[in-house]
Parts: C-alpha cells; sequence; structure tokens
C-alpha cells in the first residue's frame, strides 16, 4: 500500500509500532487503547533533558531514507521496503508481547514458544534490518565512504544527494553478503527474556541492538558473543550459543530486579540520541547511575568494530 507524501516525509529510524510497544499506553488491553495517547519518555544526550512526546515525533527525520531522483522527485522506494518489513513482522511480536503478558498474570512455568521457520526467519531480518537501517550505523558509513571518495578523486567533493543514496543503499546490504547475519543468528538459540512482573519495564534506545562477550571480542562473527535487542518494554529478544532445535523460541524470566536493572544500564550505555522508555523515574534513574559514551567517539569505535561484523 502506497503511503501519502506528507506520511513519507516523517521517516522513522525505529518503527512508530516499535516504539508504541514502550508506551504506558500499551499497558492496557488493545481494545481500550488510544492512538493518540502513544508516549514515551526519552533522554535526549544532545540537550540533556528527559522529554515526554507521542511516537510520531521520536526517532525520526525529515527524509531520512529518501533522496531526490535526477528528474527533482524524492525515491521513497527504501522507506516503502522498509514499511512492509514492518507490517509483517509487528503481528508477530504483538503475538509474542501478548504471550509474556499472561505469563507474567498467570506466573506460569514455560520453558520455550514453537514457532515456525518463517517466523525464525522473518525475526532474525528484522533484527538485520534494525540493525541496518539506525543512525549509528548508517553515519559513520556515510563518513567512510565520503573520505574514501575524497581521497580517490584528489580532495573532490561528492554530491549530497549522491552520498545519501549510496550510503543508504549500501547499509541495506549489511550483514547480507560476506557476513550473513541470517545465517549465523539461525545457527544459535534464540531466547526471550522479560521481567518477572509488569512492574517491571525494558527500556530501549536509538540504538537498540547491543553485544555482549565475556570472553574477547564482540564481534557478531565470534561464537561467544550475546546479542540483546529489546522488542517491547516487557521482552528483550537474546541470541546466544548453538541451538539443536530451530522449532523453539526459549523463554526465561529475569533472575529479579538487579538483573533486570543491570541489563537497562548496559543497553543504554549504547544509547547515541536518545534513550528511550515507559516510566519517567526509570529513565532519570538510569540517566543518574550512568556515563554515557560521547557520539563522536562511539560513532570512531563502530566504524572500527565492523571489521568483527
Amino acid at each position: 500500500m502506497m503511503m501519502s507524501n506528507s506520511k513519507k516525509k516523517r521517516q522513522h529510524y525505529l518503527p512508530q509500532f516499535y516504539l508504541k510497544g514502550f508506551s504506558r499506553e500499551y499497558l492496557k488491553p488493545e481494545d481500550k487503547r488510544n492512538d493518540s495517547k502513544y508516549n514515551v519518555w526519552y533522554y535526549d544526550l544532545a540537550k540533556r533533558k528527559i522529554i515526554n512526546r507521542h511516537v510520531k515525533k521520536v526517532a525520526q527525520e525529515s527524509y531520512y531514507y529518501s533522496w531526490i531522483t535526477q528528474d527533482g522527485d524524492w525515491d521513497y522506494t527504501l522507506e516503502e521496503i522498509l514499511s512492509e518489513v514492518e507490517t509483517i513482522l509487528a503481528p508477530f511480536i504483538k503475538f509474542l508481547n501478548d504471550q509474556i503478558v499472561e505469563i507474567q498474570k498467570t506466573k506460569k512455568k514455560i520453558s520455550h514458544f514453537i514457532i515456525s521457520e518463517n517466523q525464525r526467519y522473518n525475526l532474525l531480518e528484522f533484527l538485520r534490518i534494525t540493525y541496518a537501517r539506525i543512525p549509528s550505523t548508517i553515519e559513520p558509513m556515510r563518513n567512510s565512504i565520503k573520505k574514501d571518495f575524497e581521497n580517490n578523486s584528489s580532495g573532490k567533493n561528492i554530491d549530497e544527494n549522491i552520498l545519501k543514496q549510496i550510503t543508504l543503499e549500501t547499509a541495506m546490504q549489511l550483514g547480507t553478503s560476506k557476513y550473513d547475519f541470517v545465517e549465523i543468528f539461525d545457527s544459535r538459540q534464540l531466547w526471550i527474556l522479560y521481567p518477572q512482573s509488569r512492574l517491571g519495564s525494558i527500556i530501549t534506545t536509538d540504538s537498540p541492538i547491543v553485544r555482549f562477550n565475556k570472553n574477547g571480542p564482540n564481534g557478531i562473527g565470534y561464537p561467544d558473543t550475546e546479542i540483546y535487542y529489546p522488542l517491547s518494554q516487557n521482552f528483550v529478544l537474546v541470541i546466544m550459543d548453538k541451538e539443536n532445535d530451530k522449532s523453539k523460541l526459549h523463554v526465561r524470566a529475569f533472575n529479579d530486579r538487579n538483573e533486570l536493572s543491570k541489563y537497562n544500564r548496559y543497553v543504554a550505555q549504547h544509547a547515541t540520541k536518545y534513550l528511550i522508555g515507559r516510566d519517567r523515574d526509570l529513565i532519570q534513574s538510569i540517566v543518574e547511575r550512568i556515563k554515557f559514551i560521547k557520539p563522536k567517539k562511539y560513532v570512531e569505535e563502530m566504524m572500527d568494530d565492523t571489521e568483527n561484523i
């Protein structure tokens, strides 16, 4: 379905359906929710302020995934492709969230869900595309492409519109060739990790996918690297260890509030623009307890780390 031009201008690098999952409105039964009240709290690293705003106005920029064609029109192809991917996965994330909420309410012990091969693929492909589309991937890639062009053309400047198109098209191919993200992740266990009660909540950031390896480098290709991707305020997707049964989506609760708090702080440390969550008090407490990595330094680390991807 084609979007109107007015809707196409505002382009989210974190999808609106995804951001809604971190809103207090998401706590209500689906038939009681009001679309105009899907606000989230977020800490703006540049402004050093905690702000409450509707998800339509969070993690978005005008024409972020579009460029101007030779005819002078905006090319919305990439934005439409991303919207199609979101449409495919949104119902499955909602289903998983509903299942977790039911577990939280009933305290029922469940070790895993059974998922189809297609559901598994779509989940992993959504993770790959998320990694490719966020500013902490695109911005250093843009700078690297620009620098390479200048070095190979005697200092000539590349047209900004052409640079944008090349950067976006290159970014969207990330994890599809030499290191196939989906193939790598598909050989590992997929876990759902959730707070024991709905009083606890999970936060996200403008750079939501984080990696951890207690034994060494945390490149995606390393077998000991764990991947964490918060998919709503109620659960985070974790990828780790070798999988023998790909029909399983493993499930467990955070051990306690301390483990949940430690996880939220680890995710927050990787924010480059925004720290996003359901509750102001939670955002405030995290801001007070951690020291954020400055955006410039983080960009440099991301560029160096791509060698291990």
